[in-house]
C-alpha cells in the first residue's frame, strides 16, 4: 500500500542542546483505511542525520537510540504502538521533539535530517530530506550545581531574544547528554545578569526541587523548577541596595522555601541582605538586613552549616590584605535573624598572594567541612601550594605543591584559577586563561580545552576521585564539558 511521509523543520535555527520541535504528515495514497501510529502515543519514527552536503551519515535518532545510549538502564518492555485507522488520501499529523531522541546533542551547525517509519509487514517509508539549522546556545547569565546522588550537574540558563528573556534548566549525566527544558519566559526587557541556584540544607525536600532566582533591575525575582515545571513564581523583590550582587548559590529550607544572599551598598557602607522566600502561591518574602559590625567591601562567599536537629547557620568567608598579609575570614550569621553571635575570626593567614579561596556551600552532617586555598609562589620558579583547612578547626590542614609550570602557559596569563568542589588527595586545579583551559592532573599539566573559553563559567565538579568533570561554556560552541581524572 502507498503512503507519503512529510517532514517539516523549524524554519530559525534551534537552540542547541534545546527542543528541536518538528511536524511529520503520514499520508495514506491507497484506496482502503490503514493503520497508522496513534499521534497520541511515544514516537515511532527513526531519524537519519546527515553531514550538511547530504553525503555522510551521522547519527540516528529514535526511542531505541537514545535507550542504547543509557545502558545503565534495564530495558523496556516494548508495548504494541496504538493504532489509528486513516482513510484514503487522508493524512496524520505528528508533533514531535527530536532532542530527546538523540543519543548524542548535535552541535551547531547546518544538518540535513530525513524520517522513516517501518510498517508492520516490513514495508518502510521515507520523507524527503530537509535542512536543520542548530546555534549555539549563548545565555546571558547562568547558575549550576552538583548533584551527586544523582551524579549530575544542574545548570539553568537565562537566554534573551528579540522580544524576551527565556529561562532554561537543564539536569546533566557523566557525560551530560545536554537537553534543557524551556521553564518560564517573559517579555520585561531588563537584562539578566546575576542568578543563582539553592541546594538542600534540609531532610524530605521534593526530588529534583531548585529554587532558581536572579536580579532584573535591582529587584530580586526568584521560583521553583521541579523537575520540567516551574512553580512558585515570586513578584520583584525589593533589595534597597546599589549595585546588588547575588551570591551563586541559595538553600533549600525545610519548609521548602529558599534562602538567597545579596550584597551590595547601602549609603556608601557595604550590606548584606537575606531574603527567605517561603513555599506556595502569593507567598510574602522576608527580607533581613545581616547584622555585622564591620561588613567586607568583597563580596563573600556562604556556607550554610544545617542539621536535623539545628537551625540552619551561615558562614561568611572573605579574604582581607594587611601589611602584605592575606588572611581568610570567617564569620557566624544566623540564617533566622541575621544577627552574627560572634565576631569574625581568621582561620588561614599567609604571606604568599592567593590565588583562589574556595569554602563548600553547604555543610550538612555528612559533608566534609575543607575550605581551600590556591597561593601563588613567593618567588620565580617554585611551585604553587593547595591547601585544605577544616573549617571547624582550622589549624588540621593539609597542603601539596603543585607541578611546575613549564612551557604549557604563562601564569601570568591566568584569568581565573579553579578549584574542585571537594578537594582529596592530588585533586585536579584548573587555570584558565583567555582561551585555554589547563589541569593539573597528577604528575603534570594537560590542556582541557580551547576557544572561546567564558572564564567565569568554569567549574570543577568532584563526584569520586575517579570521576570529575570539568564543565565550561564555549561562546562559539555552547555548553562543553570533559570527565578527568584525580
Amino acid at each position: 500500500m502507498p503512503y507519503q511521509l512529510t517532514l517539516k523543520l523549524p524554519s530559525t535555527p534551534a537552540i542547541a542542546d534545546g527542543p528541536i520541535l518538528l511536524s511529520i504528515a503520514l499520508k495514506n495514497l491507497g484506496n482502503t483505511p490503514a493503520a497508522f501510529p496513534s499521534s497520541e502515543g511515544p514516537s515511532q519514527f527513526r531519524y537519519s542525520i546527515y553531514s550538511p552536503e547530504g553525503d555522510r551519515f551521522l547519527q540516528s535518532a529514535s526511542r531505541a537510540e537514545r535507550q542504547k545510549a543509557k545502558p545503565w538502564l534495564a530495558q523496556m518492555k516494548e508495548l504494541p504502538a496504538a493504532q489509528s485507522e486513516v482513510l484514503p488520501e487522508h493524512s496524520l499529523v505528528y508533533q514531535e521533539d527530536l532532542t530527546p531522541l538523540l543519543a548524542h546533542p548535535l552541535e551547531p551547525g547546518s544538518y540535513i535530517v530525513e524520517a522513516s517509519y517501518r510498517f508492520p509487514d516490513g514495508e518502510t517509508c521515507v520523507s524527503p530530506r530537509t535542512t536543520l539549522e542548530i546555534a549555539v546556545s549563548k545565555p546571558q547569565a547562568i547558575a549550576q550545581d552538583i548533584a551527586i546522588s544523582d551524579g549530575m550537574v544542574v545548570i539553568a540558563e537565562w537566554h534573551r531574544d528579540a522580544a524576551a528573556n527565556v529561562l532554561r534548566k537543564r539536569d546533566n549525566g557523566l557525560p551530560p547528554l545536554g537537553h534543557f527544558d524551556e521553564l518560564w519566559t517573559s517579555t520585561a526587557l531588563e537584562p539578566i545578569r546575576q542568578s543563582a541556584m539553592s541546594r538542600n540544607a534540609a531532610y524530605g525536600i521534593p526530588q529534583r526541587w531548585r529554587w532558581l532566582s536572579w536580579i532584573s533591575g535591582g529587584h530580586l525575582l526568584a521560583g521553583v523548577a521541579h523537575d520540567r515545571r516551574w512553580i512558585y513564581p515570586t513578584l520583584p523583590i525589593p533589595l534597597d541596595l546599589d549595585a546588588p550582587s547575588l551570591l551563586p548559590i541559595g538553600y533549600t529550607t525545610a519548609d521548602a522555601g529558599a534562602l538567597f544572599l545579596i550584597a551590595g551598598k547601602k549609603e556608601g557602607r557595604p550590606s548584606i541582605r537575606l531574603v527567605a522566600i517561603p513555599p506556595g502561591e502569593d507567598a510574602q518574602p522576608v527580607v533581613t538586613t545581616v547584622a555585622f559590625d564591620t561588613l567586607p567591601d568583597a563580596i563573600p562567599e556562604a556556607t550554610c552549616v544545617w542539621g536535623p536537629d539545628r537551625a540552619p547557620e551561615l558562614i561568611l568567608s572573605w579574604t582581607v590584605p594587611i601589611s602584605g598579609v592575606t588572611m581568610v575570614l570567617l564569620g557566624r550569621v544566623s540564617a533566622v535573624s541575621g544577627e552574627m553571635p560572634a565576631a569574625p575570626k581568621a582561620v588561614f593567614v599567609t604571606l604568599r598572594s592567593v590565588c583562589a579561596v574556595n569554602c563548600p556551600p553547604s555543610l550538612g552532617p555528612e559533608e566534609q567541612r575543607y575550605g581551600q586555598v590556591l597561593m601563588a609562589p613567593d618567588s620565580v620558579g617554585l611551585p604553587y601550594t593547595h591547601v585544605a583547612f577544616d573549617i571547624a578547626s582550622p589549624s588540621s590542614q593539609t597542603s601539596r605543591e603543585l607541578p611546575f609550570i613549564e612551557r604549557e602557559f604563562v601564569p601570568s596569563d591566568v584569568k581565573r584559577w579553579v578549584l574542585p568542589s571537594e578537594p582529596f588527595p592530588n585533586s585536579p586545579v584548573l587555570a584558565v586563561t583567555a582561551e585555554e583551559i589547563w589541569a593539573c592532573v597528577g604528575s603534570g599539566w594537560i590542556l582541557v580545552a580551547d576557544g572561546a573559553i567564558d572564564a567565569s563559567s568554569v567549574r570543577l565538579w568532584v563526584f569520586s576521585p575517579a570521576r570529575v568533570l570539568c564543565t565550561w561554556f564555549d561562546r562559539d560552541r555552547g555548553y562543553r564539558s570533559e570527565l578527568l581524572r584525580g
